[in-house]
């Protein structure tokens, strides 16, 4: 990719390719800092400086006043919306799933086996393969991996499966999902599967992940397990709880 800075007269390549050393050396090095406020209070000060008042080495001219006549030049950067992010590649696991600082991310069966490329984001995990793409939290809410909706029929194939990987998903919502289903299923052992666990499910469909959690800790709290607690608790239909 052609280097949009030899498109401008002027303006030198490595001033261009030095600006990270040319931040570093002109303010970090030349000032002394008290506290975060007092680096922020210097750095607003540095920029409208070397931005605003400052003829640049590089063109001879104002940045600001360089940066009206650059404009033309300037095309929006081919990433996206969440930026360019840093780039891993990892390899989707037997399970669906690639695994990278301590989570792990879903992806489509047919991925399995293959490498694929992680693009890190402050908020987002976004994994590629060819022309697809799969956007995650980066922090899931379960705190151990994030699990897209269109990536669970695969876990449902058998029926038998899918009662136990619906009641997983659900257990893995929260530490309280687990005692919820313990006491369900010793309290409810002919029932739970029929009756409970397709409601739940339900509610996990139209809740999602942190409301279904929000009502699995309040009826643990007050050892009411059965999916229709949940359901009154998800409703506001109990004192104490938001719709």
């Amino acid at each position: 990719m052609r280097n949009q800075a030899s498109l401008i007269p002027g303006v030198k390549k490595g001033s261009v390719e030095n600006l990270v050393k040319f931040a570093k050396g002109a303010f970090f090095t030349a000032r002394q800092f008290r506290s975060r406020e007092d680096l922020e209070r210097q750095l607003t000060e540095w920029l409208q400086h070397v931005n605003e008042e400052r003829i640049c080495d590089a063109t001879g001219e104002i940045p600001r006043h360089r940066l009206a006549q650059e404009r033309p030049w300037l095309r929006p950067l081919p990433f996206g919306s969440l930026g360019y992010g840093l780039a891993h590649s990892v390899v989707v696991g037997p399970d669906a799933r690639v695994r990278y600082g301590g989570y792990a991310y879903s992806t489509p069966a047919r991925w399995i086996g293959q490498t694929v490329l992680l693009r890190l984001h402050p908020e987002h995990v976004v994994l590629h393969h060819l022309e697809a793409t799969c956007l995650h939290p980066r922090r899931p809410a379960n705190g151990k991996y994030s699990l897209l909706p269109e990536h669970r029929p695969p876990l449902f194939v058998k029926p038998r499966g899918k009662l136990m990987a619906q009641r997983q998903i659900l257990m893995d919502l929260c530490p309280e999902g687990e005692r919820f289903f313990t006491e369900l299923v010793h309290r409810r052992p002919q029932t739970w599967r029929e009756q409970d666990l397709p409601l739940v499910w339900s509610l996990f469909e139209e809740l999602g992940d942190e409301r279904l959690a929000q009502a699995l800790r309040f009826g643990v709290a007050r050892e009411t397990f059965g999916a229709e607690y949940l359901q009154a608790y998800s409703r506001g239909l109990c004192p104490g709880v938001r719709a």
